[in-house]
């Protein structure tokens, strides 16, 4: 986004209310407080004609609500330089609510040097006039480090300046720096204070960590029942986190409450239709299985959708096996589309991505250097991941490997047993050691495990063939060379 006005006129105007004082103008008050009413009504299109008439004439309360109406396109079509034009008017008044929003402006403006510097000057020039919610974000740029170098102890002085002033998301973000650590010594024990104090004063995000605090036992003994409770609190308000999580121990039955598929529905609703990327994956799942709805799933596909655009892994490794197997008449068959989404969530480093995407390369007998890269990653983290390692056994196979896949799918089958794909790849992997007594055995198994239409069919047939003393059409190795 461009910002045409001027930033070296922001600059000019700190310096001259610091040194020079201030303008007074008086206000319309009968226009003024006309406009108000019908703000606070979200009358915005009669709030914005009062709003300018009275601007227009110096008042600069006026000055101020016409530069946050344009800035946030209420009344009018969004526009940030007429906000910021009518915002710096008012701070020439020395209006310090003004710069805290010119502030706003640049720092959503883009990440730029410049647009960071006024960002911070405004912020400060505000902060240091004890306005709490400018000190709050002058603290979150020394915490981000954002055109300053990135400074924990300056964060927590200012969240401590915010907190002093009626702030409780700078009380909070104080609770949060104590359980990490960060500018101060880890303390959960007064990470746990701090959350209390903020809860209790009815700060929905604070009864979210609070809950938390309660549900994993930091510095307190763990309790489902009162973290349930602080959950149901900042949901009752409206916080998605909470509503996800409160949805997640109906759906589960956790936390002291009877399990209840209607209400995780409902909940999981509020949040995703928020944007809560975990909660959408909850909805979509619902939708899918037919659990607390109809099932419905042209719906769980669009939330799927919807989930994964919002970065969240399990939908993106959902959807890519849907596109990898094609799953008419919601998604077509694409594997470009599937490497996509796996490659998404591998960047987040989930691990079920890289067992995923690896056995598909498997599978189609390609870039299977690649795809052992991947699965050893994925074991290193998860060794006795029993998935992990028949993947691993599987992409050895198709090298060719099939002494070293041979330690890998027996290492897997002892860990899952009941596993018939495990069983399935075992066989295949001793017709091709010669060793035909226990191919049968593991194929005979596989099938006592009564696995899914599609590999019953499959293994039935090598079966047959097996006990015909015919060729069995076991997966052929990869044509790659193995290195």
């Amino acid at each position: 986004m461009m910002i045409k006005l001027c930033a070296g006129l922001i600059i000019i105007l700190i310096a001259f209310f610091i040194f020079n004082g201030c303008i007074q103008i008086s206000p319309d008050e009968e226009k003024l407080n006309k406009g108000y009413e019908f703000y606070e009504k979200r009358e915005y299109d009669k709030a914005f004609p009062l709003y300018k008439e009275s601007a227009e004439s110096g008042n600069k309360i006026a000055q101020r609500y016409l530069g946050f109406m344009y800035a946030r396109g209420e009344g009018v079509k969004r526009d940030d330089n007429e906000a910021v034009k009518w915002l710096s008017k008012a701070f020439k008044q020395s209006d310090i609510k003004s710069a805290y929003f010119i502030g706003l402006i640049y720092l959503n403006a883009g990440k730029t040097d410049e647009n960071f510097k006024i960002a911070f000057d405004t912020f400060h020039y505000a902060a240091t006039r004890n306005l709490p919610e400018a000190q709050f974000n002058l603290a979150i740029m020394y915490y981000r480090g954002n055109y300053v170098k990135r400074d924990y102890a300056k964060a927590l002085e200012w969240y401590r300046k915010a907190s002093e002033n009626g702030d409780l998301s700078a009380k909070r973000n104080i609770a949060s720096m104590y359980f990490r650590g960060e500018g101060v010594e880890k303390d959960w024990s007064k990470a746990f204070e701090f959350y209390k104090e903020v809860a209790e004063a009815g700060y929905a995000p604070a009864q979210y960590d609070l809950g938390l605090m309660f549900l994993k036992g930091y510095a307190v003994d763990k309790d489902e029942k009162k973290a349930f409770s602080w959950f149901q609190k900042a949901a009752e308000q409206g916080d998605t986190n909470g509503q996800r999580v409160v949805a997640t121990m109906y759906y589960y039955g956790n936390g002291g409450v009877d399990r209840d598929l209607s209400k995780a529905f409902e909940l999981f609703q509020l949040s995703a239709t928020k944007g809560c990327s975990v909660s959408q994956y909850g909805l979509a799942t619902m939708y899918l299985n037919g659990k607390g709805t109809e099932k419905d799933e042209e719906k769980a596909y669009e939330w799927f959708k919807k989930s994964a655009e919002g970065g969240e892994a399990n939908a993106q490794v959902f959807l890519a096996r849907s596109y990898a197997e094609g799953k008419p008449p919601f998604i077509e068959k694409d594997i470009n589309k599937a490497i996509e989404l796996f490659q998404k969530a591998i960047s987040k480093e989930y691990l079920p991505a890289y067992n995923e995407l690896a056995y598909l390369w498997a599978e189609q007998g390609t870039n299977l250097q690649e795809a052992e890269t991947l699965i050893i990653k994925a074991i290193e983290k998860e060794s006795d991941n029993g998935s992990y390692l028949d993947t691993y056994g599987w992409v050895l196979y198709k090298q060719e490997k099939f002494h070293e896949a041979l330690k890998q799918l027996e290492k897997a089958l002892g860990i899952n047993p009941n596993s018939s794909v495990i069983r399935d790849h075992l066989g295949d992997t001793y017709l091709k050691l010669e060793m035909k007594d226990k191919t049968k055995e593991q194929w005979q198994k596989a099938l006592e495990l009564k696995p899914e239409d599609k590999l019953k069919d499959k293994i039935t047939s090598k079966l047959v063939a097996l006990e015909k003393a015919e060729t069995v059409p076991a997966p052929a190795p990869s044509k790659e060379p193995s290195k």
